[in-house]
């Protein structure tokens, strides 16, 4: 991770564009004389790398991982549900770990609208509109769920600050 002791030195717009970079659709970005693609590749969420921090709550937007199916037997999509299906499972650990160390979480993840929205590729760039519409109608219901306002209202009011 970026910004740790004995990771590479590495500008914000480095490491953004290496976070970014899916492998099939983006190029790796050499950091420091190594190639860097998205984390993704090692962990959906990397709420792994919070163990340990003594953080009250942590909230993850996951798009990679999912627990709903589509009916009938489309291969583009069923490939897409064992993803997202591995990527929940993985994730479900990491945020046991959380759990287990006293950390809230609250776990923001596609619906069964946002896949139908979203589609087989979820690169296809002429479903942007549709998957902003939906996932934002979507996200608002999973943030109004009881156990969410639970874990939200744990953390401390939030403060204004005047502009100096």
């Amino acid at each position: 991770m970026f910004g740790r002791r004995g990771s590479p030195c590495s500008d914000l717009a480095d490491a953004v564009a290496a976070s970014c970079s899916i492998p099939g659709f983006f190029r790796p970005v050499w950091i420091g004389g190594r190639p860097y693609v998205d984390g993704g590749l090692n962990s959906p969420s990397n709420l792994d790398l919070l163990v340990g921090h003594g953080l009250e709550v942590v909230i993850c937007l996951n798009p990679l991982s999912s627990r709903y199916t589509e009916p009938g037997f489309h291969p583009l999509h069923k490939a897409g549900e064992a993803i997202s299906w591995l990527a929940a499972h993985q994730v479900d650990g990491e945020a046991g770990r959380l759990l287990a160390a006293g950390t809230a979480v609250v776990m923001i993840e596609p619906t069964a609208y946002d896949l139908v929205a979203i589609g087989g590729n979820r690169m296809d760039a002429r479903r942007c509109r549709l998957v902003f519409e939906v996932a934002l109608r979507s996200v608002t219901r999973q943030l109004r769920e009881p156990g969410v306002r639970r874990a939200l209202h744990r953390l401390p009011p939030a403060r204004l600050r005047r502009p100096a």
